[in-house]
């Protein structure tokens, strides 16, 4: 939509340095720490005819650019502007309010809608216990020659003694079930200290294709929490995520341009980082990917664009784009090159470093609606905590018979949590509903210790598996036939399932500028 509409409103301690991040960097990230569910299959004894089929329902889907930055200790109507800048399309304000308890609220957004940042949506109630408790607030807005394809995420870094989101703000624009992904970095694993923490019932997960209701079981696990508790997805050592941003092949890539004479070569230099960062670009994973920013870059590099040659530039390249392939007189190497890294090369590499500098990462990851967004999550560190793993294996071993085909034979499937749960044939047999928990338990977790369980829901989920494996009974079970030694090893397949996709607001960068040892 157009830039007027925009707006985007964080309360904040202090002072915040305020800069750009990148879409690329979340995915990269996401994808390295995303959740994996395989589900290996072995086959006991001889089946009716030995047809080998394969598992069909196996699922393998899954910068600090603050230009103009200047302080402007402006005081209107109990409102100081401590802060403006810009970074990237952004413009950005941080103001301070002072004034009576009951009053500072209605000061903020009267001060805000006169100077056309888009607050119609926070009412006063929303603001005040920000703000009572001395934060600033951070409003930010497109600028007017960019437009909702222009929006990226940002890194702002701030003292604080606990890193939290405002998530209470988020709710005037929330959609039901909303994603929240928060990656940690520190000295040990992250909990979530305010909200619970969720283990969840891995027999409801469809082991065949996991990503078909991982979320719909992430959906259910938060509402057992009120909607205020986290999964922890990923908490491993930073290690395993080297070089996973900023590769070593970008890092090359970059040098080999940057270094480069391209005094006369300035289509070769609008190609090159179109290729390097645009064009036919695949992750460490494979997938294709653009970094953001060259719309940026090119506007820094020629001011006296047209739209037209824009247009075409972004779409089809510098040859297309400029007749005759005459390069518009503004065009500077040099300039170019500066803005490619403040706003292409330089979040990415940023992020990496970030990465590189603690020791460990903890991912977490829930949804919530607008009614439950009325507590904001802050998050501590738990050094008694063991580590968790994204990779998840179930084994499941069919139960052949010579009087039933593999593919409708029984079935029994060893899950991670220790759950055993019977099926036969290609169908998950466990469904969530009020009956079937979404969680083994929930727990309210500190910055020590194990934490207290205050849902246990084991034993009802064992009585749940009862029921439905007694469905699906072993060959021998069935009128009192037997089907001899049980053999292994007809045949082995492996469905790895790896969910991806789910990233609807992530929180990068959470971190002290004061360290403690």
């Amino acid at each position: 939509g157009p830039s007027d509409r925009f707006g985007w409103l964080l309360p904040v301690p202090g002072i915040p340095e305020v800069g750009l991040s990148s879409n690329a960097a979340f995915t990269a990230l996401q994808t390295a720490t995303n959740p994996q569910y395989t589900m290996n299959t072995t086959v006991e004894g001889e089946c009716k005819e030995q047809d080998f089929a394969r598992n069909t329902a196996s699922d393998n889907s899954p910068q600090n650019n603050a230009a103009n930055n200047t302080t402007a200790n402006n005081t209107t109507g109990g409102v100081t502007v401590v802060d403006r800048g810009s970074a990237g399309p952004y413009d950005y304000v941080v103001i301070q309010i002072d004034g009576a308890a009951g009053d500072k609220a209605q000061l903020a957004i009267d001060w805000l809608s006169e100077n056309n940042y888009q607050v119609t949506d926070v009412g006063p109630d929303l603001l005040a216990p920000y703000l009572d408790e001395n934060f600033n607030l951070l409003a930010i807005r497109l600028q007017k020659s960019a437009d909702s394809g222009s929006i990226r995420p940002l890194k702002l870094t701030y003292d604080t003694d606990h890193p939290m989101i405002p998530i209470k703000l988020t709710a005037v624009a929330a959609n039901e079930d909303m994603g929240v992904m928060t990656w940690v970095l520190g000295p040990s694993r992250a909990v979530p200290v305010n909200y619970k923490s969720l283990v969840l019932n891995d027999a409801i997960l469809n082991w065949f294709n996991p990503a078909s209701n991982y979320n719909d079981v992430i959906i259910a696990a938060a509402n057992e929490a009120s909607g205020q508790g986290f999964v922890t997805e990923y908490a491993l050592p930073t290690t395993d995520l080297g070089k996973i941003v900023f590769t070593a092949g970008d890092e090359s890539e970059w040098t080999n341009l940057e270094t480069r004479d391209w005094s006369t070569d300035a289509l070769g230099l609008m190609e090159t980082a179109m290729s390097n960062y645009a064009w036919n670009r695949f992750d460490n994973f494979g997938q294709s990917t653009q970094w953001d920013g060259l719309p940026e870059a090119f506007d820094a590099a020629m001011p006296d664009l047209t739209a037209e040659q824009r247009e075409n530039l972004l779409a089809c390249g510098p040859r297309c784009a400029f007749q005759d392939e005459v390069v518009p007189a503004s065009f500077d190497a040099q300039t170019f090159i500066t803005a490619l890294d403040d706003f292409v090369v330089g979040p990415m590499r940023e992020t990496q470093e970030l990465i590189d500098a603690f020791t460990y990462v903890t991912r977490m990851y829930t949804t919530l609606s607008a009614h439950e967004m009325t507590l904001d999550p802050s998050f501590d560190f738990n050094a008694d905590l063991e580590d968790q793993s994204n990779v998840h294996t179930a084994e499941r071993i069919i139960e052949c018979d010579p009087s039933v085909f593999r593919q409708d034979a029984p079935w029994r499937a060893e899950l991670p949590s220790g759950l055993l749960v019977r099926g036969a044939g290609n169908s998950w047999p466990i469904v969530q509903d009020e009956m079937m928990p979404a969680t083994l338990t929930v727990s309210e977790v500190g910055t020590s210790g194990s934490g207290e369980v205050v849902r246990d829901n084991l034993a009802t989920v064992r009585q749940q598996l009862e029921t439905s494996n007694a469905l699906f009974p072993h060959p021998s079970d069935v009128g009192g036939k037997s089907v001899g030694g049980g053999s292994k090893g007809c045949a082995t397949t492996s469905a790895d399932a790896s969910l991806a996709g789910l990233l609807v607001l992530g929180f990068l960068g959470l971190r002290r500028r004061r360290r403690t040892s």
